[in-house]
């Protein structure tokens, strides 16, 4: 008998398996990659948007103006054009709230008393790719 001289289909359904298997892999290890990096895009965000405010608020403190604690858990809305008027140096909390929600999804903001003196700044935010989903920075202003 001739010996043939090809590849059988099962040989080529094999090859074609593995191929899809690690298209696959691939696949999911990019989507992955890229949620990771949107999860670390919003906790940079978050801790620069706490850092200002918590500088916001010494200056302020430093004027005599200090800021009052929140009652709880304050949330804003995107707006793409922010509250105007606010005097230089004066925290505009909705103004510098709404630019914070148009950055970081389901954003809230607490200021609270802190025993030793000062006041914690706590930002919150969303993450649908994180688990758990609600993330949060915490900065303390002496």
């Amino acid at each position: 008998m001739p010996r043939s001289r090809g590849y059988l289909l099962v040989e080529a359904l094999v090859a074609l398996a593995l191929l899809a298997a690690m298209a696959t892999l691939t696949l999911h290890a990019i989507v992955r990659g890229a949620e990771t990096a949107r999860s670390a895009a919003f906790q940079a965000r978050a801790s620069v948007a706490a850092d200002e405010l918590a500088s916001r608020l010494r200056l302020l403190d430093r004027a005599g103006r200090g800021e009052a604690a929140t009652s709880g858990w304050v949330s804003g809305a995107c707006q793409a054009e922010h509250a105007a008027g606010a005097a230089a140096g004066v925290v505009a909390r909705r103004q510098w709230l709404a630019e914070v929600a148009c950055a970081l999804p389901a954003a809230a903001l607490r200021i609270r008393p802190r025993s030793a003196g000062g006041v914690w700044v706590e930002l919150r935010w969303e993450d649908p790719a994180a688990e758990p989903r609600a993330q949060f920075v915490r900065r303390a202003v002496p």
